[in-house]
């Protein structure tokens, strides 16, 4: 990894939150978005190298990965 690697979520429907851990383990506490209403969106500054997952609080069922190389 070089330097820090941000990632930004947009969000073009309902509100969502980008919550670092999974539905099944609960929040991890190294981020969270808090509320982002439709038409915004939310940043993220990666300072380490690593697999983070994520997943919306609203809609349980919407998870993802970053992967920071």
């Amino acid at each position: 990894m070089t330097g820090v690697q941000t990632c930004a979520l947009p969000i073009y429907t309902a509100a969502h939150t980008a919550t670092a851990g999974t539905a099944t383990n609960g929040p991890s506490d190294v981020w969270d978005s808090g509320l982002i209403m439709a038409g915004s969106s939310f940043s993220h500054t990666f300072e380490a190298a690593g697999t983070f997952d994520y997943f919306c609080m609203v809609h349980p069922w919407m998870s993802g990965v970053v992967i920071i190389r």
